[in-house]
């Protein structure tokens, strides 16, 4: 199954929707493969996907000009990042988050043809080609979704943390680079972080618990069998969603 859905038009403020079941070996070449939203594999007989992928850019503020967008979104986070925070170029660019999944049950491994490990693989060989602002290996009950035109999606670390999202006004900006190159999204055992929050922790101190390696500006850390996540949490502390101001 197929799913697209583009940005909203500043002429018709409608968001254009197209929803097309594909079978597998032919999908890459269909027309909507190139406007791909959402991608979900489902077996014959089945009513939901057993795995997908989605690639989804940031919303748009189409209510405010680039001076006006940048500004609300400086004002907005500044309760949510330290009063030092370093400032980060470009504040408000667009982002692309990119999410590839798989029900984690044998038999659908076996109907797939694939293990759970080459799928690390693939994507551990993906994030030595470029240079994300964070990603993540987990194992979790989430379905990755982020931002839409009609629901906003914390993941579910952001969900369990002490920010009050209704009131934040933080709602639609979790995507953008301001908020993805400062905070953490996911914590997990595997993690990459760009330059932005890689400066923000202590190697030395995430070193006592976990492989690191660098890949250009990029961080990855493998948490040790021996080591807990709450272990690594504490550790990535300077980077964890938290409200820091106003109670939010």
């Amino acid at each position: 199954m197929v799913e697209t859905q583009k940005h909203m038009s500043p002429v018709s403020f409608r968001v254009a929707k197209t929803s097309k079941a594909l079978a597998l070996s032919s999908a890459p070449s269909d027309k909507q493969w190139p406007r791909l939203f959402e991608f979900g594999i489902t077996p014959p007989g089945l009513g939901w996907p057993v795995a997908g992928l989605s690639w989804q850019s940031a919303l748009r503020d189409g209510l405010r000009d680039d001076a006006a967008r940048a500004a609300h979104l400086r004002v907005t986070l500044a309760n949510h990042l330290p009063l030092e925070a370093a400032p980060i170029s470009p504040n408000n660019g667009p982002t692309l988050s990119f999410a590839l999944w798989i029900l984690n049950a044998p038999a659908v491994f076996e109907q797939l043809s694939i293990a759970a490990d080459d799928i690390a693989s693939l994507f551990e060989g993906w994030m030595s080609t470029v240079a994300p602002l964070q990603a993540c290996i987990s194992n979790s009950a989430w379905i990755p979704e982020f931002d839409r035109d009609e629901q906003y999606n914390e993941t579910l670390y952001e969900a369990a943390c002490d920010i009050d999202w209704f009131r934040s006004g933080l709602n639609g900006m979790l995507t953008s680079r301001a908020w993805s190159a400062r905070r953490l999204r996911v914590l997990a055992p595997s993690l990459w972080l760009g330059e932005e929050l890689a400066r923000a922790v202590d190697a030395k101190l995430l070193g006592q618990m976990a492989g690191l390696s660098k890949n250009g500006s990029t961080l990855k850390i493998a948490l040790r069998p021996e080591a807990t996540l709450a272990q690594l949490e504490a550790a990535l502390e300077p980077i964890l969603p938290r409200a820091l101001r106003d109670g939010r």
